[in-house]
């Protein structure tokens, strides 16, 4: 009986353990519904005479595909004279740490904008970080930026489904964090969520058939028209 009731002892700290654990990840996000917000950059003072500098930073949402960029990139030049120029700065699997050394890279040579998104790989428990020190680099990463000069679009993107979202049960959480540094004025924010969410669900399956990454023909139809009026508003306003 002693040996039954110490092992019960340990399977319930173990418990309580994990669930602290999974807790510095956001998890009890799944319990509550997620709220969109938008935050437009501000208009950016670029010369007409020369393209604008965009930098795209993140994870393999941003790394793939070619279609949804060029159609980024022909929105934009349409509207200015100078026309644009993006620079995809993206690897599979990269989270906050490794966007956070690319960004001193990056501000070497300041761009006009960063366009940031790692919330899918902070949050994932094999490869992210908890959502406390998440939050708090992407702070570090928002005043760095400041310091330079460059403002900040932070990005949502698409959400994981199915057993891509096992291993992320604090997406939201993560999401929420950078919807919070927008609404104080740190960034502006592009939050795709609800377009992918609003998606029929056999159409969902074709348009992100892993349950993490969208098709590039996905990405056209859905992303590319947000991000370019998202940037369009920065860059060809007036």
């Amino acid at each position: 009986m002693k040996a039954r009731a110490a092992a019960l002892t340990l399977a319930a700290l173990a418990a309580l353990g994990a669930g602290a654990w999974l807790d510095g990840y956001g998890a009890r996000a799944l319990l509550r519904a997620e709220r969109m917000l938008q935050v437009p950059p501000a208009p950016l003072d670029v010369p007409p005479d020369r393209p604008a500098r965009i930098v795209l930073l993140g994870t393999s949402l941003t790394a793939g595909g070619e279609l949804w960029l060029r159609r980024v990139r022909a929105r934009l030049e349409a509207c200015r004279p100078g026309g644009v120029a993006l620079t995809r700065v993206a690897r599979p699997g990269a989270a906050g740490a490794w966007g956070q050394a690319r960004l001193a890279e990056i501000l070497a040579d300041p761009p006009d904008l960063i366009a940031m998104e790692f919330t899918i790989n902070d949050s994932a428990l094999h490869r992210g970080e908890p959502l406390a020190r998440a939050a708090a680099r992407h702070e570090a990463m928002l005043a760095q930026a400041a310091r330079a000069g460059v403002p900040v679009l932070l990005m949502t993107m698409s959400p994981a489904w199915g057993l891509r979202a096992w291993p992320r049960p604090g997406q939201v959480a993560y999401r929420d964090a950078y919807r919070a540094l927008a609404a104080q004025g740190r960034a502006a924010l592009l939050d795709t969520i609800a377009l992918w969410r609003a998606l029929p669900e056999p159409r969902r399956r074709d348009m992100v058939p892993d349950g993490l990454h969208p098709t590039d023909e996905a990405m056209a139809e859905i992303f590319a028209p947000a991000l370019a009026d998202a940037l369009e508003g920065a860059l060809c306003a007036g």
